[in-house]
């Protein structure tokens, strides 16, 4: 399944509300207008209610991701989703830092914490442990540990 945004005509939008409100008498408008900030993506915002309302919630990649790879301070954030809002376009996930420490060739997973970021941030996460992988080996080429020599060595 192709995950991201796509853009779609606002009659379209318009249509597919139409559909998902035609059948079931119920007035939503009330939490539609609410979510939508005073117009602002009205359209989508009474479709996600309108799908969420009938129970229909689209299958989302529940892989773990990684990403914020950072040189300089030797870390990256591995991701692990908890589930996602339809209505809010977010993603709720456990967050951990994990780094390496510059003394030793050792890599440490810090707290973990739960937190939210939106769809779009979320998709552009890797899932691919290669990406990781790679990541790794960088750092131990760019900062490679020294071992110091003892005097019963030389």
């Amino acid at each position: 399944m192709k995950q991201g945004m796509v853009e779609i005509s606002a009659m379209t939008l318009n249509a597919l509300k139409q559909l998902l409100f035609s059948e079931d008498g119920v007035d939503l408008t009330g939490i539609v207008n609410d979510l939508a900030a005073g117009g602002k993506n009205e359209d989508l915002s009474a479709i996600n209610v309108g799908l969420t309302f009938k129970g229909i919630k689209p299958e989302m990649d529940m892989s773990p991701r990684w990403g914020n790879f950072n040189e300089y301070w030797r870390q990256y954030f591995a991701y692990t989703p908890v589930g996602y809002s339809l209505i809010l376009d977010r993603v709720t996930f456990k967050k951990c830092e994990i780094s390496r420490d510059k003394e030793k060739d050792e890599w440490t997973s810090g707290k973990v914490y739960e937190e939210s970021m939106p769809m779009a941030d979320w998709l552009n996460l890797t899932t691919e442990k290669t990406e990781v992988d790679a990541f790794v080996a960088k750092m131990l080429e760019k900062y490679p540990i020294v071992k110091e020599q003892s005097l019963d060595e030389e």
